[in-house]
This record gives structure tokens, C-alpha cells and sequence, in this order.
């Protein structure tokens, strides 16, 4: 008898345990060999073990819809293994340089100066622009692969829209969009220049669950409300459309606004003792019940008041939640990136953050909640040792943009040498040995010293200050990111420069967009 007939004379179930210690281009190659492993390779228990394997031990970014198991236990199994497969096939190609043949841009483009791209669902890419333009692109591609396609379209346009009213070059200042609950549609709020208006409006979306086509399917984008404001210094800076609720930043003060009962209410930040260095919002998010506040040299953790909301958002019986602060006090943030929230224990989530720093360069955290422990994952340093303790040290280049994966997994940054016209295209992703592995201690706090501040009123307010540079450079104990370049462009005017970035943490399309409004797909 030989080894085959000994093989396939096992019993089905120890077949299928053998195979699922197989990667998947082995199990695509077994199906081919004979019918009985033709059937076993599609079996539903094994492609969930393989979807299992790649979100734990791989921590590879899987599909929302893939992250709870009675959702994955309702996936048909054809399903599952185009999941398996696309996730195998954008994991060993993240790293790789593109070239430019994968690179068209996005035409028709609808404006001069971008003032925001991002991607949501893995799918839609929102592009706004100063002049007060909105144009939506379905990007999604039906391809296993993660990879455009040589000669397809890197997009679908979707729609446009142009404001009514014309203010010239300069129409809006700032803005902030997000999904709805139900996933159906993307919120946007724009603050006009000439006068203290946030406009919001609504991009109704089709079935999340349609499939990309090169047809562009039928999206309308409707107003939804204008609100007058008070102050034309204010910056939109998040809006959560579940609660209606928008969020400003001047100076240091946070202004909540909710457009449906036209309360507002204001938040101070900054209580610690700085040196009387400046603590300007750089950004915010709302994560219900709280609003998190990254500034310059801190993080903080606030309570969304209570009167804000709508009455049937409210919680009488709560009590008064505390305010955590956490001090960088050897960086200053100048840009950062935020992901979602994902679970962690019953009780706390994870946030993972990329901070730039001019000086130092990127910084990766994850911050637990409620709690504000906030873990440094990784650094990439892009300044020179410090041989002065007065004079500033130098940096070999700087960060034009940088931008998180919706999951925290994967990161893309835009950099540029001194003395250099390239931008390069930098990626990086998160093993399970930087990431996952330290979200499995959600209260270990190394180096970081804790104090308690009693507010007025009684409230409490929990406060860290954590070190994490030496001699100007980041800890030698602290893990590397290890950043690819997988793009260089030339850049001989600034018209050319690259000045924003997002992608698709899934498909691994990366989105780029320059001074000149253009914008490309890789």
C-alpha cells in the first residue's frame, strides 16, 4: 500500500486537522489532486480555522463582518475562502514596491486643493476640497488579489457635489466625516471661511453588501443642516452622526455641539502643569461615553457631558465618569492618526494611534479604555543625535502625511529627504509580537509614573507622564517600525508635492493626493 492510499485512508476529520497547518496556496494546489481532497478543501470548518490563524497569530486586518463568529458561522464557505485568500495574497504583497503602471489618477478631478481624503468601509473614498467640492469613488475592486489590475480602472466615480453658492478659492477652513450606525450612509461637516458656518451633509450609500462593479451605482448627497456658530476660529474636528454631535477645538477648549437640540457645551483641556508650553488640540474623537483629545503634549480622556445629548441618548443614573490625562513630556505632536476602537476584555478597549513629531519622527501607541494606559508599540526616528543640551537637533527628512489603518495593523507615511525631490511612500504593518501580544496585558505600565488631581466638585482626574526618548532619540529598548518603501515619486515644484494619504487596510490600496488636487491610486 502506499503512502497516498495510507493518507487518504484517514479518517476525514484527521485529514482536515493536517490541512489546516497548511497555508493557503497549499491547500489550493491539494484540491487539485484527487476528489477526496477536492471536497476536504472546501470544507467551512477548515477555512475558518485558516481565517482564525491569520487574525491570531498573524494579526492580519481581516473584513468587519469576519471579527465576531456567529457572523462568520452564517458566511457561506465560498465566501470565507475568498477572505482567506485576498488576506493571504494583500499580506505577502504589502511590502512590495508598486510601479507605475498601478498608479492612474482618479479623473475627473473636482477641485484645486484637497482639504481631506479618507476611506471608509474599506470601500468608499471621500475627497474634499477647499473650494467646496465633494466628490465620492467607489475603489473597492472584486479582485482577490489587493492589486489593481494592469489597465483597470483604479476607481469608480460615484458623485460630486458643489456648493450652491460660490466663495472663491477659500470656501471651507475644516472638516470631519464618519459613518452612521447602520453603515448606510457618511456624515460630512464642513466650517466655511467667510462666515461661522458648519455645513452637514449626508451621502446616502448603497447595500455595503453589493459588490463593486465598473458600473457607478446610484449615490445622492443631500444637506442636512447648517449651523451658525459663534467664533470663526473654531476647526471641525470630529462628528459622531449616531448622537448628532459635532466637535470644535479652539485653543485649548473643546466645544461639543448637537445639531438636533442646538445645545453646546464647552471643555477645557490642558489642566496639567506644562511649563506653560503650548498644548493645542490636534485632535479629536469621540469614543461614547467619552471624547479623546490628543494635543500637542498630551492625551486626555473627557466625559461627554451628559446635557449634550439628545434625551434618548441620555443616562440620569450615571455617575460622573473621571478625566484621565496621559504627558509626552519629551515630544510634541504636530500630526496623528487615529484608528477604531476594538474590544479588548468585557470592560476596556484598544486605540491605536501614529503621532508624528517634527523633530523625533513617528511614534506607535496603543492606548487602552478607559483606563489611559497608553503602550508605545514602535518608533521611527527621523532626527540626529543631540550633541548640545541647548541647541535643537537637526532631522535627515520630514513627514508630509501619515495615516493608521482602520484596525491599527498596517500604517503608510509620505516622507521626503532633505535635499531630495522624492516623496517616498513608506508602509508598515503591526505582527503579533508588537501589537497583539501587548494588548494581552491591558495594565502593565512601564516607565510611566500616575498621579490624581481632585477637580473642583469632587471629580477626578487620573494623569501619566511616561519618557520615551534619550538623548533627543527615542529609548534603545523601545521596538523599531519598520517602514518599506514601496513608491518614490519626483516632486521639482510644489504643485507635484504630495500632501495626503489614506488606504484600505483590507485591500491594501493605498491613496495618494498632491498640492495640485490630483489624486492616485497604487
Amino acid at each position: 500500500m502506499t503512502s497516498i492510499s495510507l493518507l487518504l485512508g484517514l479518517p476525514g476529520e484527521v485529514l482536515l486537522a493536517i490541512a489546516s497547518f497548511s497555508d493557503v496556496p497549499a491547500i489550493l494546489s491539494l484540491r487539485k489532486t484527487c476528489t477526496l481532497l477536492n471536497q476536504l478543501s472546501h470544507d467551512i470548518t477548515l477555512w475558518l480555522t485558516i481565517i482564525s490563524r491569520q487574525k491570531y497569530d498573524l494579526n492580519l486586518p481581516l473584513p468587519r463582518y469576519t471579527h465576531e463568529l456567529s457572523s462568520l458561522l452564517e458566511i457561506p464557505t465560498s465566501k470565507l475562502e475568498e477572505v482567506a485568500v485576498s488576506a493571504y495574497n494583500v499580506h505577502r504583497r504589502w511590502l512590495v514596491p508598486r510601479s507605475l503602471a498601478t498608479t492612474p489618477k482618479l479623473n475627473p478631478k473636482p477641485g484645486l486643493f484637497l482639504l481631506s481624503l479618507e476611506i471608509f468601509l474599506e470601500r468608499w473614498l471621500l475627497c474634499v476640497y477647499c473650494e467646496g467640492n465633494i466628490s465620492l469613488w467607489d475603489i473597492g475592486t472584486p479582485s482577490s488579489t489587493g492589486r489593481n489590475e494592469e489597465g483597470r480602472s483604479p476607481g469608480s466615480f460615484c458623485v460630486r457635489h458643489q456648493r450652491s453658492t460660490a466663495r472663491g478659492l477659500n470656501a471651507w477652513s475644516s472638516c470631519a466625516a464618519a459613518v452612521d450606525v447602520s453603515e448606510q450612509a457618511i456624515v460630512l461637516a464642513c466650517m466655511t471661511v467667510s462666515e461661522p458656518t458648519v455645513e452637514i451633509y449626508r451621502i446616502a450609500l448603497p447595500d455595503h453588501s453589493s459588490q463593486p462593479s465598473t458600473a457607478a451605482p446610484r449615490i445622492a448627497i443631500e444637506t442636512v443642516v447648517e449651523i451658525t456658530i459663534i467664533n470663526l476660529t473654531h476647526l471641525v474636528r470630529a462628528i459622531y452622526p449616531t448622537f448628532n454631535l459635532i466637535a470644535f477645538s479652539r485653543d485649548c477648549l473643546i466645544d461639543i455641539f448637537n445639531w438636533e437640540t442646538k445645545e453646546s457645551v464647552t471643555i477645557t483641556t490642558g489642566k496639567e502643569d506644562l511649563d506653560e508650553l503650548w498644548n493645542g488640540i490636534v485632535a479629536l474623537r469621540f469614543f461614547p461615553p467619552y471624547i479623546l483629545c490628543v494635543g500637542t503634549r498630551t492625551v486626555e480622556l473627557h466625559e461627554i457631558p451628559q446635557v449634550i445629548l439628545s434625551p434618548e441618548h441620555q443616562n440620569p443614573t450615571s455617575a460622573d465618569l473621571p478625566t484621565f490625562y496621559h504627558h509626552f513630556p519629551e515630544i510634541t505632536i504636530r500630526s496623528v492618526s487615529i484608528s477604531s476602537i476594538h474590544p479588548s476584555y468585557p470592560s476596556s478597549s484598544i486605540i491605536s494611534i501614529l503621532a508624528y513629531d517634527v523633530l523625533h519622527g513617528l511614534f506607535h501607541y496603543n492606548i487602552h479604555l478607559p483606563t489611559l494606559n497608553v503602550q508605545l508599540l514602535g518608533t521611527y526616528s527621523l532626527g540626529t543625535p543631540q550633541n548640545h543640551t541647548v541647541l535643537p537637533g537637526s532631522t535627515r527628512s520630514f513627514v508630509s502625511s501619515c495615516c493608521l489603518g482602520e484596525q491599527g495593523k498596517r500604517g503608510v507615511w509620505i516622507e521626503r529627504g532633505r535635499g531630495s525631490t522624492k516623496r517616498s511612500i513608506f508602509v508598515f504593518e503591526v505582527g503579533r509580537q508588537d501589537g497583539e501580544m501587548n494588548r494581552d496585558r491591558p495594565e502593565e505600565t512601564t516607565g510611566v509614573s500616575v498621579y490624581e488631581d481632585r477637580e473642583p466638585g469632587g471629580k477626578v482626574g487620573m494623569r501619566l507622564e511616561e519618557s520615551t526618548l534619550t538623548n533627543g532619540q527615542p529609548n534603545t529598548h523601545t521596538a523599531t517600525i519598520d517602514g518599506k518603501i514601496v513608491y518614490e515619486i519626483g516632486s521639482y515644484d510644489l504643485r507635484e508635492d504630495l500632501t495626503h494619504c489614506a488606504f484600505s487596510e483590507v485591500s491594501g490600496r493605498i491613496v495618494l493626493g498632491n498640492r495640485a488636487g490630483e489624486v492616485m491610486v497604487l
